[in-house]
């Protein structure tokens, strides 16, 4: 399977949350986000250098998505 690094970044955000919301953000390790992802864990390591770091960029994505989701429905109902 060919992937750019956005697809791939994407899938190891979107595959680590589902493990971590799954088992627990200390019950999964890289290895097993790499074996899930089907990819090595020097690629996952050349997008993320730690668990925790991976974790920082899950919370700061859905943040954004969260405070973008909002401005809409605000602009939606007139209350700026």
């Amino acid at each position: 399977i060919v992937r750019n690094s956005d697809e791939t970044k994407i899938e190891i955000l979107t595959r680590s949350m589902e493990l971590f919301l799954q088992y627990g953000y200390s019950r999964v390790s890289m290895d097993e986000i790499s074996r899930e992802l089907a990819i090595s864990k020097k690629t996952l390591y050349q997008f993320y250098s730690s668990k925790s770091e991976l974790l920082c960029d899950i919370v700061e994505n859905h943040h954004d998505q969260f405070a973008c989701n909002l401005n809409l429905i605000l602009d939606d109902m007139g209350l700026e």
